[in-house]
Protein backbone atom coordinates (compact mmCIF):
# COMPACT_ATOMS: atom_id res chain seq x y z
CA UNK A 1 0.00 0.00 0.00
CA UNK A 2 1.48 3.29 -1.09
CA UNK A 3 0.89 6.25 1.24
CA UNK A 4 0.72 9.85 0.07
CA UNK A 5 3.85 11.92 0.59
CA UNK A 6 2.35 14.12 3.32
CA UNK A 7 1.20 11.08 5.32
CA UNK A 8 4.65 9.47 5.13
CA UNK A 9 6.26 12.69 6.36
CA UNK A 10 3.81 12.95 9.24
CA UNK A 11 4.44 9.34 10.25
CA UNK A 12 8.21 9.87 10.18
CA UNK A 13 8.04 13.01 12.34
CA UNK A 14 5.65 11.42 14.85
CA UNK A 15 7.91 8.36 15.23
CA UNK A 16 11.37 10.01 15.08
CA UNK A 17 10.93 13.15 17.18
CA UNK A 18 10.11 11.49 20.51
CA UNK A 19 13.23 9.33 20.15
CA UNK A 20 15.40 12.34 19.34
CA UNK A 21 14.06 14.32 22.29
CA UNK A 22 15.11 11.56 24.70
CA UNK A 23 18.65 11.36 23.28
CA UNK A 24 20.18 14.26 25.18
CA UNK A 25 23.90 13.96 25.88
CA UNK A 26 25.71 13.73 29.18
CA UNK A 27 25.94 17.10 30.96
CA UNK A 28 28.73 18.24 33.30
CA UNK A 29 26.33 18.09 36.24
CA UNK A 30 25.31 14.51 35.42
CA UNK A 31 28.95 13.46 35.00
CA UNK A 32 29.96 15.08 38.29
CA UNK A 33 27.01 13.48 40.07
CA UNK A 34 27.88 10.08 38.52
CA UNK A 35 31.44 10.33 39.84
CA UNK A 36 30.59 11.71 43.29
CA UNK A 37 27.93 9.10 43.96
CA UNK A 38 30.20 6.19 43.02
CA UNK A 39 30.96 3.92 45.98
CA UNK A 40 34.74 4.48 45.77
CA UNK A 41 34.60 8.27 45.98
CA UNK A 42 34.85 10.10 49.30
CA UNK A 43 33.15 13.41 50.09
CA UNK A 44 36.59 15.05 50.50
CA UNK A 45 37.91 13.94 47.08
CA UNK A 46 38.60 16.77 44.67
CA UNK A 47 36.96 16.23 41.28
CA UNK A 48 36.75 18.46 38.24
CA UNK A 49 35.27 17.89 34.79
CA UNK A 50 37.53 19.18 32.01
CA UNK A 51 35.44 18.12 28.99
CA UNK A 52 32.89 15.68 27.60
CA UNK A 53 32.98 13.88 24.26
CA UNK A 54 29.76 12.25 23.15
CA UNK A 55 30.79 9.14 21.20
CA UNK A 56 27.45 7.44 20.66
CA UNK A 57 23.93 8.28 21.87
CA UNK A 58 24.39 6.10 24.96
CA UNK A 59 28.14 6.50 25.53
CA UNK A 60 30.33 9.44 26.55
CA UNK A 61 33.99 9.96 27.43
CA UNK A 62 34.60 12.45 30.24
CA UNK A 63 38.01 14.09 30.68
CA UNK A 64 38.26 14.62 34.44
CA UNK A 65 40.80 15.34 37.14
CA UNK A 66 40.25 12.86 39.93
CA UNK A 67 42.49 12.44 42.98
CA UNK A 68 45.13 14.64 41.37
CA UNK A 69 45.26 12.69 38.08
CA UNK A 70 43.71 13.75 34.79
CA UNK A 71 42.24 10.84 32.91
CA UNK A 72 39.38 9.71 30.67
CA UNK A 73 36.28 8.16 32.20
CA UNK A 74 33.78 6.16 30.17
CA UNK A 75 30.09 6.66 30.92
CA UNK A 76 27.14 4.70 29.55
CA UNK A 77 23.47 5.48 29.68
CA UNK A 78 21.06 2.78 30.78
CA UNK A 79 17.43 3.87 30.44
CA UNK A 80 17.64 7.50 31.57
CA UNK A 81 20.63 7.36 33.94
CA UNK A 82 24.32 7.74 33.14
CA UNK A 83 26.71 5.31 34.87
CA UNK A 84 30.48 5.64 35.25
CA UNK A 85 31.83 2.31 33.98
CA UNK A 86 35.55 2.52 33.20
CA UNK A 87 38.77 4.52 33.61
CA UNK A 88 41.33 4.67 30.80
CA UNK A 89 44.83 3.43 31.65
CA UNK A 90 48.08 5.05 30.48
CA UNK A 91 48.42 2.45 27.73
CA UNK A 92 44.88 2.91 26.41
CA UNK A 93 43.09 0.03 28.11
CA UNK A 94 40.01 0.36 30.31
CA UNK A 95 39.71 -0.76 33.94
CA UNK A 96 36.85 -0.55 36.46
CA UNK A 97 36.67 2.61 38.60
CA UNK A 98 37.28 0.58 41.78
CA UNK A 99 40.70 -0.58 40.56
CA UNK A 100 41.72 2.88 39.33
CA UNK A 101 40.68 4.69 42.50
CA UNK A 102 42.33 2.08 44.73
CA UNK A 103 45.61 2.46 42.79
CA UNK A 104 45.43 6.27 42.99
CA UNK A 105 44.85 6.14 46.75
CA UNK A 106 47.73 3.70 47.20
CA UNK A 107 50.01 5.93 45.13
CA UNK A 108 48.99 9.02 47.14
CA UNK A 109 49.70 7.25 50.43
CA UNK A 110 53.09 6.02 49.22
CA UNK A 111 54.15 9.29 47.59
CA UNK A 112 53.51 11.62 50.53
CA UNK A 113 56.09 10.13 52.94
CA UNK A 114 58.59 9.69 50.10
CA UNK A 115 58.22 13.33 49.04
CA UNK A 116 58.67 14.55 52.62
CA UNK A 117 61.79 12.40 53.07
CA UNK A 118 63.32 13.60 49.81
CA UNK A 119 62.69 17.24 50.64
CA UNK A 120 64.12 17.12 54.15
CA UNK A 121 66.76 14.37 53.99
CA UNK A 122 70.27 14.17 52.57
CA UNK A 123 70.82 13.54 48.85
CA UNK A 124 69.88 10.00 47.88
CA UNK A 125 73.28 9.25 46.30
CA UNK A 126 76.62 10.21 47.81
CA UNK A 127 79.79 8.85 46.29
CA UNK A 128 82.30 7.46 48.79
CA UNK A 129 85.09 7.87 46.27
CA UNK A 130 86.49 11.39 46.56
CA UNK A 131 88.67 11.41 43.45
CA UNK A 132 87.30 9.44 40.50
CA UNK A 133 89.66 10.88 37.87
CA UNK A 134 92.04 7.90 37.93
CA UNK A 135 89.40 5.15 37.84
CA UNK A 136 88.94 3.19 34.61
CA UNK A 137 86.97 0.09 33.93
CA UNK A 138 88.36 -2.90 32.09
CA UNK A 139 85.91 -2.24 29.28
CA UNK A 140 87.27 1.27 28.67
CA UNK A 141 90.90 0.15 28.62
CA UNK A 142 90.22 -2.30 25.77
CA UNK A 143 89.61 0.52 23.33
CA UNK A 144 92.71 2.62 24.12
Amino acid sequence: MKLPCCVRGTLFVSIALPGLACNSGLSRDEALRGIKTHTTIRATDEISIDGISQGAPNEAIVRATLLGRTTNLKFRRFDSEWTWEFVETKVGGWIPPEAAVMESRRRQGRDRPMAAALQSGPPSFQSRVLNTAGIQSDRCSQFH
